[in-house]
C-alpha cells in the first residue's frame, strides 16, 4: 500500500496567525508527568491544527513529533495503523520497521493485536513521542474507535497522544480528567 507521506507533516504555519500563549500554556500540561492525552474539540474553523502546529514549535527538544491529518479513507483498519506507523516513523524511525511484512505475512490482524504491536513498538524506543492525530471526527470505524480507546488505556510511559476533531471520541474521558491524564482543550478555549 503506497502512504500519502503529506499526511504525516505538520501543517506550514504563516507569519501572520495570532499567536494564542493562554492556549500553547495550557497544552503544555500535557508534558508533565502523569498527564498523557489531549483532546482538542470545536467545530471547523476555530483553528485546531493552527494552535497545534504552533505549539510543535515550542516543545522541548527531548519530546520528538508525529502527526498525522486523517480523512474518510482512513476508516480501513490497516491503512488507519499503516499511517500511525508512518507518522511514529518520523519520531523514531526504528518503530515499527518490520510492520509492512508484519501485515503481509498475517493479513487478518485484529485492532487488539495492531495496537500490541504499536504499543510494544514504542514502549521499547529511547524516545518520548508527541503523536497528533488530526481530524479524528473523519474516522466512524467502531473497530478503529475501539483500538483508539486500548491505545490510551496502556499508553506507553514515552508516549502522549493529542486528538484533535470536531467531535469528542467514544473514549472513557471521565476516567481520563479524574486521573489528571487528560488536557482539554474545547469551543470556547478556542473562541
Amino acid at each position: 500500500m503506497s502512504l500519502l507521506i503529506t499526511k504525516t507533516r505538520v501543517p506550514l504555519s504563516t507569519s501572520n496567525l495570532v499567536v494564542r500563549p493562554r492556549l500553547l500554556s495550557s497544552i503544555a500540561a500535557l508534558l508533565q508527568p502523569g498527564c498523557q492525552v489531549a483532546l482538542i474539540s470545536a467545530p471547523a474553523g476555530f483553528g485546531k491544527s493552527t494552535m497545534l502546529a504552533q505549539w510543535l514549535q515550542t516543545v522541548p527538544g527531548s519530546f520528538r513529533s508525529a502527526w498525522l491529518s486523517l480523512d474518510p479513507a482512513d476508516n480501513n483498519l490497516i491503512r488507519f495503523f499503516s499511517y500511525i506507523i508512518a507518522a511514529l516513523q518520523t519520531a523514531d524511525p526504528a518503530i515499527g520497521e518490520n510492520f509492512s511484512a508484519l501485515v503481509e505475512s498475517h493479513p487478518e490482524l485484529t485492532a487488539d493485536a495492531l495496537v500490541t504491536y504499536i504499543i510494544n513498538q514504542v514502549a521499547f524506543s529511547s524516545r518520548d513521542i508527541l503523536l497528533v492525530i488530526d481530524d479524528t471526527h473523519v474516522i466512524t470505524s467502531p473497530e478503529i474507535h475501539q483500538a483508539i480507546g486500548l491505545l490510551v488505556k496502556h499508553l506507553p510511559s514515552n508516549l502522549r497522544l493529542v486528538l484533535s476533531g470536531r467531535i469528542d471520541p467514544s473514549l472513557p474521558l471521565a476516567r481520563l480528567r479524574v486521573r489528571g491524564q487528560l488536557v482539554e482543550i474545547r469551543t470556547a478555549d478556542l473562541r
